[in-house]
């Protein structure tokens, strides 16, 4: 499963997601409350896969939120 993050502010990220129905979107966004995102059970992901996606979410959200400074670049040419 290949994951591309196309867009990563305080407002909103666009995580691409390659499974094997496709290219899939998750889109998260600010709220007055937090952050909302449509669920991705239904994807076709494995559990393990489902389960690493939703850290990824907790760490695009608390990038968002300004409580990661972690900046994590991956230079593989």
């Amino acid at each position: 499963m290949k994951v591309t993050i196309k867009k990563l502010n305080e407002l909103q990220s666009i995580i691409e997601v390659e499974t094997n129905s496709g290219v899939m979107t998750l889109e998260i966004n600010r709220t007055q409350t937090g952050h909302s995102y449509n669920g991705f059970e239904r994807w076709g992901i494995t559990d393990n896969q489902y389960y690493h996606l939703e850290e990824l979410v907790d760490d695009v959200i608390d990038k968002m939120k300004g409580d990661n400074d972690l900046e994590v670049s991956y230079d593989l040419d």
